[in-house]
């Protein structure tokens, strides 16, 4: 079992966030449980609230790293607009 921790502070937070949890379940494995979500102060840089979660799934850490390189692109694109 994986715990991963997700965060969105830009745009619709809380549609950020569904997204990445029906992409990890359709693209790397069945998403077993999800946290409430919280909202956190954007600390280290100026920025907007974060909304935060965690979810629980079975996965291959291999699987886990093809989608994160895959998605990579997207994070480089919001830490440096």
């Amino acid at each position: 079992k994986v715990y991963l921790s997700l965060g969105s502070n830009l745009g619709d937070k809380i549609k950020n966030l569904q997204s990445a949890i029906n992409l990890i379940d359709t693209s790397i494995g069945d998403v077993l449980s999800i946290s409430n979500v919280y909202k956190t102060k954007s600390e280290g840089f100026i920025g907007g609230d974060f909304f935060n979660c965690c979810i629980s799934n079975e996965i291959l850490l291999i699987t886990f790293i093809e989608v994160f390189c895959t998605l990579r692109p997207c994070f480089k694109s919001a830490m440096n607009p």
